[in-house]
C-alpha cells in the first residue's frame, strides 16, 4: 500500500475534525511530522487513523514536544520533535499486539487519551480539546479493533498454510512409496513426523 502525505493529511482531518481548508493551513512543523512519518510507513500495512497532539508522554521514554500519531494494521507510529532547542526529529512505533486499551480523561477545559499496553509502555496524549478526546478516543478504539482482526485473520491464513503445507508433503511422499522409491517404514515416519506425532 502506497502512503502519501495527502492521505494522511485527510485521515488527519476526520479523526481531529478539521475543516477541509485546514491543509492549507497546516503549520511547518507538523508538516514536517507528517512527512518523516510517511518515510516510516511499510507497504504493506494500511493507515486506518492519524491524530496529532502536543505534547505527547510515555512512560519509559522522552516526552515528544509536538506529535503526529498513526495507527496502521501492524502498530502505533509516533513521529515527532522530541528536543524544542535542537528541533530533532524522530518516529518510534508500538506493535499493535502490544496495545490493550485506549481510555480518554476529560479535565475542566482539556483531556487526554491514554493508550495503554502491555509492555509497560502507555502514551498519554496531552491538551486536547474535550471533542478532540472522544473522536481520537472512538478513531483509535475502532482502529484497535480492526487492526486486531487483522493480525488474528493473518495468524489463521498461516496456520492453514502450514497444515496444507504438511498435507502436501505427506502426499508427496505417497508418490515416492506408490513409486516404489520409499518403504512403508519410511512413509509412515515421515508421516508421523510431518504430523507431529
Amino acid at each position: 500500500m502506497v502512503h502519501t502525505f495527502d492521505e494522511i493529511i485527510g485521515l488527519l482531518g476526520q479523526t481531529m475534525g478539521y475543516t477541509p481548508d485546514f491543509n492549507e493551513k497546516l503549520g511547518k512543523t507538523l508538516r514536517g511530522h507528517i512527512e518523516l512519518a510517511v518515510n516510516y510507513l511499510d507497504s504493506d500495512e494500511e493507515t486506518l487513523a492519524v491524530a496529532n497532539c502536543q505534547p505527547l508522554q510515555r512512560r519509559n521514554a522522552p516526552d515528544i514536544i509536538g506529535c503526529v500519531v498513526i495507527f496502521t494494521t501492524k502498530r502505533i507510529l509516533l513521529c515527532g520533535g522530541t528536543s524544542t532547542l535542537t528541533n530533532s526529529l524522530s518516529c518510534t512505533s508500538i506493535l499493535i499486539d502490544n496495545v490493550s486499551s485506549i481510555n480518554p480523561s476529560k479535565g475542566f477545559l482539556l483531556g487526554s487519551v491514554q493508550i495503554e499496553t502491555i509492555g509497560n509502555d502507555d502514551i498519554r496524549m496531552l491538551n486536547l480539546k474535550k471533542e478532540e478526546v472522544d473522536r481520537i478516543t472512538k478513531k483509535f478504539t475502532d482502529a484497535l479493533k480492526i487492526a486486531k482482526e487483522k493480525i488474528k485473520e493473518n495468524s489463521v491464513t498461516t496456520i492453514i498454510h502450514k497444515e496444507a503445507s504438511a498435507a502436501d508433503e505427506i502426499l508427496k511422499f505417497k508418490g515416492l512409496l506408490d513409486a516404489g522409491i520409499i518403504t512403508q517404514e519410511e512413509f509412515n515416519a515421515k508421516k508421523n513426523q510431518l504430523l507431529g506425532l
